[in-house]
């Protein structure tokens, strides 16, 4: 891997893909993008259009991205059913990998991606995006003081107006 700033290929480029690209470039001296991965080459390129980036190159394939480009890592926030696909293509390729949750739908693939990065000695990171939002600790706060009883199962979904779900994201 290079030295800072961290070259990365960010797959799944609009919606939560974007606000992970604004996090990634308001920290230059820390990660430049080195290229967008989407589901179509139009759509990351909408996005690069979109931050007046001229010279980053676009792409609809993670493994035509890594063969054109020089890359350290790959952060993926494109729908989960891909996730599993897209980290075993960069881990293949020797990369560090920042997946947005969840992992994979799979434990067996889970695990065979885990040994697989242990063996390449590269990083895995999985994001859980609302960790720190408000509504999110409120309701871990109801939890914990039994405002709802007792619980056996709980699962949290956060649904966002998106009227243009034509990209990954």
């Amino acid at each position: 891997m290079s030295a800072l700033p961290i070259r990365c290929i960010f797959i799944g480029v609009k919606n939560r893909g974007s606000y992970i690209i604004d996090l990634c470039t308001s920290q230059k001296d820390k990660f430049e993008v080195e290229a967008l991965v989407d589901k179509t080459t139009e759509i990351a390129q909408s996005e690069a259009d979109r931050r007046n980036w001229q010279k980053i190159p676009c792409f609809s394939s993670l493994q035509q991205a890594i063969n054109e480009t020089e890359p350290d890592a790959c952060i993926i926030t494109s729908p989960a059913c891909f996730h599993g696909m897209q980290m075993r293509t960069a881990l293949n390729a020797g990369l560090h990998v920042f997946v947005a949750k969840p992992m994979t739908y799979d434990l067996k693939e889970a695990i065979y991606l885990v040994e697989l990065a242990e063996k390449k000695s590269l990083c895995i990171v999985v994001d859980q995006q609302q960790q720190f939002s408000l509504t999110e600790r409120t309701i871990a706060e109801w939890i914990r003081t039994g405002r709802f009883g007792k619980l056996g199962f709980v699962d949290f979904s956060i649904h966002r107006y998106r009227p243009q779900m034509l990209s990954f994201t």
